[in-house]
C-alpha cells in the first residue's frame, strides 16, 4: 500500500528545492551539464557556489539621476557553504545588457581584484556620460578558486553633473489680470508715526497714529 501523505511531502520538498535554487542555477547552467544540473538540484544544491546578489549603486537598487561622478558599487553573497569567504571580485560595466552578458564590457572591466570587500567599491572607469544608463555585474571567487557571476538585472542611470547642463526653463502660471492688479497697487507708509511700547509683564500693546490727507488722524492699537 502506497503512503500518499509521504509521497506528497516528498513532492513538496522537491518543488521548494527547485524554486529555491533556480536563480542560482542560471548562473552556472552554461558550464554545468544538464544531468549534473539535475543532480545538484535533487541533492539539495550541494554543488552550488555562492552567488552575488543584491547589487546596489550608492546604496540603492537601479537608481535614476545619479549626480556622483564615481558611484559606489555594493553587493552581498548568498553563500550556502560554512565559513565561505570571498577571495576576489571583478566588476564589469557596459552600455547594454547584450554586451555585458556577452562578455564584452565596453565601459569598464576592473579585472580580478584580490579583496574580500563587497561594499562601497568605487567605480574607476572612464568618465560617465550625463543622462546615460549603464549595466553592470560582478564576478566573485572564493578561497578554493570557484567563481560565480551575478545574474540579476542591475544598472544605474546618470543625471546632470554640471550646473550648465540645466537648460530647461521654469514652468509657472501667470494671471494677466492679477498681474495688472498688483501693478496698480501701492504700499501705504505713514508720514508721521508715533509708537508707544509699554514694557510691562502683561502683553505689550502698540499704538500707532497716521495722519490722513483729509487732516483726520486715525489711530489703531495692536
Amino acid at each position: 500500500m502506497v503512503d500518499l501523505s509521504s509521497r506528497a511531502i516528498e513532492d513538496t520538498e522537491l518543488e521548494e528545492t527547485i524554486l529555491r535554487y533556480s536563480l542560482r542555477a542560471i548562473g552556472i547552467i552554461r558550464r554545468t551539464p544538464l544531468f549534473g544540473l539535475l543532480g545538484f538540484i535533487m541533492t539539495g544544491g550541494s554543488a552550488l557556489f555562492a552567488l552575488p546578489v543584491g547589487l546596489r549603486v550608492e546604496h540603492r537598487t537601479n537608481p535614476l539621476g545619479l549626480d556622483v561622478a564615481q558611484p559606489a558599487l555594493s553587493w552581498r553573497t548568498e553563500d550556502i557553504a560554512r565559513n565561505w569567504k570571498q577571495e576576489a571580485y571583478q566588476i564589469e560595466v557596459a552600455t547594454s545588457p547584450s554586451l555585458l552578458f556577452g562578455d564584452e564590457p565596453d565601459i569598464w572591466d576592473s579585472g580580478r581584484v584580490r579583496s574580500d570587500e563587497s561594499v562601497g567599491i568605487q567605480y574607476k572607469g572612464p568618465q560617465l556620460g550625463q543622462r546615460k544608463r549603464y549595466f553592470w555585474r560582478v564576478r566573485t571567487w572564493d578561497t578554493t578558486g570557484k567563481q560565480e557571476v551575478s545574474v540579476e538585472s542591475a544598472w544605474w542611470e546618470m543625471g546632470l553633473l554640471r550646473p550648465d547642463a540645466w537648460t530647461a526653463g521654469w514652468i509657472s502660471y501667470t494671471d494677466a489680470e492679477e498681474q495688472q492688479t498688483l501693478k496698480n497697487m501701492q504700499w501705504l507708509f505713514p508720514a508721521v508715526t508715533h509708537i508707544t511700547l509699554q514694557a510691562v509683564r502683561e502683553p505689550i500693546s502698540v499704538t500707532s497714529c497716521i495722519s490722513m490727507r483729509s487732516r483726520r488722524r486715525a489711530c489703531y492699537i495692536v
